[in-house]
């Protein structure tokens, strides 16, 4: 079978998890030793894995480990300088995880949600939400109004609202590229974090976008139009009352019995390039309803209207 980086993203979570509190104290010596331990570690418990390996396999997981270490790497040098500290890996919820399965009433009873958070950060009460992406992620706040780009925010609500913690309390959520920096023009952070210079740099003290999104603003103190990945900190509510709503109408509408092959493309693409029954839905992908574009105010203003426009 194939090998890739993302079949260690397991380990690499323990490596984090186990020195988390010490990574200030290791050089790129030391974090190299430590992946490839963690990569045997991974191969050794892959059942009949050692009995087949040939100079083939030894080749492709040794490129993959070059890769994998800058990987490291970066991820290392994004913690060590953030403030945000990571509090848990892996973090599970239902299934007797964490903390308990989500549950949103609808009118017949209730939508339960379990699921596994990559990555939980905290600095000074605020929750952020880190998720690793070895492909190219961007997040696309008018994607929510129809339902699409909700996994990482309902884990924030998941943390947050749900875990007794106020909605200010939500830094935000972000997608770490979890690849090689081929360009090497660095491969910031992106999704959406609370509007806050203080944050901003807790999370970057380079203030220039090297890890997360550069927070600027105009002459007149308003909010620069490329800075979308930045919204008021009231904002988070009218999100996660949206998530409330939306499951609640879920639930509805699965209970209704109508379960029609409708795909919605996003801004990252259409669901149908990766859909296992392509084949049989006899949905053409050219003519996938493409998902609203509107700019974040926009967005809040529909959902201030209970996500009707």
């Amino acid at each position: 079978g194939s090998i890739s980086i993302d079949k260690y993203d397991d380990k690499t979570q323990t490596l984090i998890n186990d020195y988390k509190e010490d990574f200030d104290k290791l050089q790129n010596e030391d974090l190299d030793l430590l992946t490839d331990k963690y990569i045997n570690e991974y191969l050794d418990n892959v059942p009949g894995y050692r009995t087949v390996e040939n100079a083939k396999q030894a080749f492709m997981v040794s490129r993959l480990s070059r890769s994998l270490k800058e990987v490291v790497a970066h991820i290392v040098a994004e913690i060590t300088q953030s403030d945000f500290k990571p509090v848990a890996c892996e973090f599970r919820i239902g299934h007797n995880g964490d903390i308990p399965t989500l549950e949103f009433p609808y009118s017949k009873g209730k939508v339960r949600i379990s699921g596994s958070i990559d990555r939980v950060d905290k600095y000074q009460g605020y929750i952020r939400i880190v998720d690793y992406k070895s492909g190219k992620k961007t997040f696309y706040l008018s994607d929510i109004l129809v339902g699409l780009n909700m996994q990482m925010l309902i884990y924030l609500y998941a943390v947050t609202r749900n875990n007794n913690l106020k909605d200010t309390d939500a830094a935000g959520i972000l997608y770490q590229p979890s690849k090689r920096d081929l360009s090497n023009n660095g491969i910031p952070m992106n999704g959406l974090i609370q509007e806050d210079r203080a944050l901003a740099t807790a999370m970057d003290k380079s203030g220039e976008g090297k890890y997360a999104p550069k927070l600027t603003y105009t002459q007149k103190g308003g909010l620069s139009s490329n800075c979308t990945s930045y919204i008021k900190p009231e904002n988070f509510s009218l999100i996660f009352d949206h998530i409330e709503r939306i499951m609640s109408q879920t639930g509805d509408i699965i209970a209704s019995g109508d379960f029609k092959a409708e795909p919605i493309k996003g801004k990252n693409g259409s669901p149908c390039t990766y859909c296992e029954f392509a084949n049989i839905c006899g949905i053409d992908e050219s003519n996938v309803i493409a998902a609203p574009s509107h700019k974040n105010d926009e967005v809040f203003d529909i959902l201030r209207m209970g996500g009707r426009k």
